[in-house]
C-alpha cells in the first residue's frame, strides 16, 4: 500500500461563495449525493468558484517498503511552481509525479471514476471543495493511493 497525505495551506481566502450559489451548485450537481461522480462535479465546481490563485501543500508519501521524504508543493495560477524536499527544504528538479495542482488531483479522481467507480473513495473539504482524502485501489496491482489531510 502506498499512501499520500496532503496538508493544505491556501494563501488567500479565495472568492466568497454565497449560500444561494451553493444551493444552485447542490441542485445542479448533487441530485444523487451518494453518487461519486456527482460529488466530484459539485466539489470541483466549488473549488473553481473559490478561484484560489496561490496555495501550497505538504505531501507525505508513505510506503511499507521505503519511507520517502515529505514534499512542499507550491502552486500559482494553476501550475506547480516549485517542489521542495522536507525537512531540509532543497528544491527538486525534476518535480516528482505526485506533485500536482488540485485541478490535476480532480482529473485523477475523474479518470479513476471512469475506470472503476467502485474502487474510488473520496472526501472533500466542504468550504473550498478540494479533496481531503482520496483512496484508489487498482485491481491489477492491489495498489491503494490515499490523499489525506494531516
Amino acid at each position: 500500500m502506498y499512501t499520500l497525505m496532503i496538508a493544505m495551506n491556501i494563501c488567500s481566502d479565495g472568492k466568497p461563495v454565497s449560500s444561494s450559489i451553493l444551493a444552485d451548485l447542490q441542485h445542479r450537481y448533487l441530485r444523487d449525493p451518494a453518487n461519486p461522480l456527482s460529488q466530484l462535479q459539485y466539489h470541483r465546481a466549488l473549488w473553481r468558484l473559490r478561484d484560489y490563485d496561490r496555495y501550497q501543500y505538504i505531501l507525505r508519501r508513505r510506503c511499507f517498503a521505503l519511507p520517502e521524504p515529505d514534499l512542499k508543493v507550491r502552486v500559482e495560477a494553476g501550475q506547480v511552481q516549485a517542489v521542495f524536499c522536507l525537512p531540509e527544504g532543497s528544491e527538486l528538479s525534476p518535480q516528482p509525479s505526485e506533485a500536482l495542482c488540485i485541478e490535476e488531483h480532480f482529473e485523477q479522481i475523474a479518470r479513476a471514476l471512469r475506470t472503476d467507480p467502485a474502487s474510488v473513495r473520496v472526501e472533500y473539504d466542504s468550504v473550498s471543495g478540494y479533496p481531503l482524502s482520496i483512496a484508489v485501489v487498482a485491481e491489477e496491482s492491489s495498489l491503494e493511493l490515499a490523499y489525506l489531510t494531516a
